[in-house]
Parts: C-alpha cells; structure tokens; sequence
C-alpha cells in the first residue's frame, strides 16, 4: 500500500506547491469534488470528523476517508478517470486498480494529481508538520488572492470561532478565513 504520509511523499508536495501555489489556492474542480478539503481531521469528500483509530489503524496505513467514501470512490470503483483532476488515467493505472482495487495511487496521476493527494491525505490524519506549514503564508505580505468565481465554496472550518461547522469561505490566506463583504 502506498503511504502518503511518508516523507519521500510530502517533501515532493510541499516542494512542487512551495513551486506553484496558485495550484494548491485555486483548483475548484478539487473544491467541488473534495469540499472539505484540507480540513484537519475530516474526511474531504463529506466532512464527517474521523476519530483517531480511523485515521490510524494499528498496524495499517493512515486513511484520510471514512470508511462510506473511501468504499464508493476508491475500493469498490475501477475508474478510468483520476480522483482529482477526473482526467483519463493511463490505461495501465486502470489495470492496476483491478489488480489492487483498494490502492488510492492507482486513482490518481502522478506528479500534480498525487501531490494534492499526499497533502489532503496528511491534513485530513492530522500529520503536524504539513498541517503548520499550510499554515504558513505562501503568498507575498499584500497580496490577496483574486476571489473565486461563482457560488461560495464551502471551505475548511472556522477554528477561530471555535466551531465545528464549516463555513462559506471565499479563500484562506495566511491560515485566515477570507470572506466576502456585501
């Protein structure tokens, strides 16, 4: 099984998206698909909190997903379109997935594709380092991202307020919930 939390793996993510953050900001086929994305401790695709024996089982690899999701979108499929970008997977990959249907790697490109993978997968379990350095600013001091374009995405939780729900968000910038003022 591939392990995302490894450190070949996130050192390869925060290396490309240190590269390209723009990538990591403003992707919203990954928010429509994945709208609790980058949410400490919550499954990306439904949000439900993930205790710390579902995000780590003994002797297993870490699992970003409750169990409901993870069946639908990765053990029970064989897609020929990857997880993130639902672009066409290499006719190998889609093989793969039938030799080893519950490998999430084998529903993902390499390269981008996996990289936004390894750091959903470690915020999602909690990994601390990837969770302080996405806290970290990427952008210059100033600048704000432009906003999104249509509906709201709803994004991450509003830890500030100290609620668990999560909020309509415009962006996060510099850990901080960005809304827009009407």
């Amino acid at each position: 099984m591939c392990e995302f939390t490894d450190a070949v793996h996130k050192r390869a993510a925060l290396q490309y998206f240190s590269a390209f953050p723009e990538r990591l900001f403003n992707n919203p086929i990954l928010l429509e698909r994945f709208p609790f994305a980058f949410q400490q401790g919550r499954c990306p695709v439904c949000g439900a909190f993930l205790k710390s024996q579902e995000r780590r089982p003994q002797g297993r690899a870490t699992r970003s997903m409750c169990s409901y999701d993870y069946q639908n979108l990765i053990a029970n499929m064989v897609n020929d379109s990857c997880l993130i970008c639902v672009g066409p997977l290499a006719e190998s990959k889609v093989q793969n997935q039938y030799r080893q249907p519950r490998e999430v790697a084998h529903h993902l490109h390499d390269g981008e594709c996996t990289n936004l993978w390894t750091l959903i997968h470690n915020v999602s379990v909690s990994e601390p380092e990837i969770v302080a350095r996405l806290a970290e600013p990427t952008r210059p001091s100033g600048y704000l991202p432009p906003p999104a374009t249509g509906a709201r995405m709803p994004f991450l939780v509003n830890h500030l307020l100290g609620t668990r729900e999560a909020v309509p968000a415009e962006m996060i910038y510099r850990g901080k919930i960005i809304r827009r003022i009407e």
